[in-house]
Protein backbone atom coordinates (compact mmCIF):
# COMPACT_ATOMS: atom_id res chain seq x y z
CA UNK A 1 0.00 0.00 0.00
CA UNK A 2 2.91 2.40 0.89
CA UNK A 3 5.23 1.05 -2.04
CA UNK A 4 3.21 2.92 -4.76
CA UNK A 5 4.32 6.42 -2.94
CA UNK A 6 7.79 5.35 -2.41
CA UNK A 7 7.54 4.56 1.03
CA UNK A 8 9.43 1.95 2.62
CA UNK A 9 9.15 0.30 6.29
CA UNK A 10 10.71 -2.15 7.65
CA UNK A 11 8.55 -5.22 9.35
CA UNK A 12 8.68 -3.92 12.77
CA UNK A 13 7.49 -0.30 11.65
CA UNK A 14 5.15 -2.31 9.67
CA UNK A 15 3.77 -4.56 12.87
CA UNK A 16 3.42 -0.79 14.82
CA UNK A 17 1.57 0.94 12.51
CA UNK A 18 -1.28 -1.95 12.20
CA UNK A 19 -1.16 -2.00 15.85
CA UNK A 20 -1.87 1.64 16.10
CA UNK A 21 -4.28 1.28 13.27
CA UNK A 22 -6.31 -1.56 14.62
CA UNK A 23 -6.41 0.58 18.08
CA UNK A 24 -7.57 3.65 16.25
CA UNK A 25 -10.09 1.29 14.41
CA UNK A 26 -11.47 -0.05 17.62
CA UNK A 27 -11.74 3.43 19.25
CA UNK A 28 -13.84 4.43 15.80
CA UNK A 29 -16.18 2.05 15.93
CA UNK A 30 -16.67 1.96 19.97
CA UNK A 31 -17.62 6.13 20.05
CA UNK A 32 -19.57 5.35 16.92
CA UNK A 33 -21.64 3.02 18.62
CA UNK A 34 -22.20 4.92 21.47
CA UNK A 35 -23.20 7.86 19.53
CA UNK A 36 -25.63 5.44 17.87
CA UNK A 37 -27.11 4.54 20.78
CA UNK A 38 -28.51 7.81 22.01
Amino acid sequence: MLRPQQIEVSKEEAAKLLAFLKKLAKITVTKYLESDER
